[in-house]
């Protein structure tokens, strides 16, 4: 089975190439031979020919023309030489043909279109009558040539007689108008129209307020207190670890403790300014308790004596000015409460007055 399906392959590829044979296109043997046919006897009656029928004119015919051909001068081959076009029913070029007479030699160009191809070639006929052949159709299908032809003249048509422009009055005829039949239409008067609905109310416009921003309200500052300023936190006491009373400082944790009096008389009851610079307190140096007022960072011999009395004033207490000191004094016969600046110790006010004893003062301010 397989080897009938490949003869049948065979014959049929056989069969294909055979019946290419048959229709092949015009082929170059065909077209040399063609060639060949043309002598120098029927070029020349042709060319002959072509110079006859274009006489003294520049060129004749055309596409239109009844046999559709067109012959032309022209330079080709620079020189003087006529071409002839040759068109078909549908306006498509089928031949073209140059002839030209050159250093004595007659040159023909022919070029045309054939079924399945085209034929192009030159031949060329010497003074001593011998034929040159020179074949120029290329493989490759080159599209028809089209020359570049002179216009046509146009022969000039002759004049046709002058038509007279006056045209003769005619003769009035006198047309009676006719009589109406009818009566004229009386005019009939037409009302217009009353509007069934009243005009519309016009309706006034109603303007939509500018919205006003609404005026922003500072807020109300919020009084913060001011933050007071504090600094190191000491405690002031009175101790006689070294035999007898002396005044001392330290910080509230207990640490860096430091003797502030180291005299040999007794020093105690002090009290210290707001602002913390400065220490009164009770001395016994000068025989009895007296006031004294120092710096807190001062030297104890540089402290200053603020009472002068033979009885004993004790319990000093600073104002909030840090200029004043009240203190307690039994200098009367019983203990009363005193003022004394301690800028001017000289000015001293008594602030109690009455029979029994009032002691212990201590300063302090009440806010607001």
């Amino acid at each position: 089975m397989q080897s009938f399906i490949l003869k049948l392959s065979l014959v049929s590829i056989i069969v294909s190439f055979l019946c290419s044979l048959m229709i092949l296109p015009y082929s170059r043997a065909e077209e040399i031979m063609e060639m060949k046919d043309y002598t120098q006897e029927t070029i020349k009656n042709e060319y002959q020919a072509i110079l006859k029928k274009l006489g003294n004119k520049d060129g004749v015919g055309g596409p239109n023309a009844s046999d559709k051909t067109q012959i032309l001068k022209t330079k080709s081959w620079g020189v003087n030489a006529v071409e002839k076009t040759v068109w078909n029913s549908d306006g498509d070029i089928i031949s073209y043909d140059v002839y030209a007479m050159k250093n004595g030699e007659l040159i023909w160009e022919h070029d045309r279109s054939k079924k399945g191809g085209r034929i192009h070639f030159m031949i060329t006929i010497a003074q001593d009558g011998s034929i040159t052949r020179t074949d120029l159709t290329k493989p490759v299908v080159v599209p028809t040539k089209v020359p570049t032809s002179t216009p046509t003249p146009v022969p000039t048509a002759t004049p046709a007689p002058e038509v007279p422009t006056e045209v003769p009055a005619a003769t009035p005829v006198t047309v009676e108008s006719p009589v109406p039949t009818t009566a004229p239409a009386t005019p009939v008067t037409v009302e217009s129209p009353v509007p069934t609905t009243a005009p519309a109310t016009p309706v006034p416009a109603v303007e939509t307020p500018t919205p006003v921003p609404p005026t922003p309200v500072p807020p109300t500052p919020t009084k913060v207190p001011p933050t007071p300023v504090r600094g190191i936190e000491k405690i002031i006491f009175v101790s006689n670890r070294n035999g007898n009373l002396d005044i001392y400082a330290m910080n509230v944790d207990g640490t860096e403790v430091k003797q502030i009096t180291s005299s040999a008389s007794n020093e105690a009851y002090p009290g210290v300014s707001p602002d913390g610079k400065k220490i009164a307190f009770a001395s016994n140096r000068d025989g009895n308790w007296e006031i004294y007022v120092m710096d807190y960072d001062g030297k104890e011999e540089d402290s200053i004596r603020l009472t002068y009395n033979n009885t004993d004033d004790l319990y000093p207490s600073f104002t909030a000015d840090n200029k004043h000191v009240v203190f307690q004094s039994n200098r009367d016969g019983n203990s009363e409460l005193y003022m004394v600046d301690i800028t001017d110790p000289r000015a001293q006010i008594r602030l109690t007055i009455n029979e029994t004893d009032d002691i212990h003062p201590h300063v302090f301010k009440v806010p607001k």
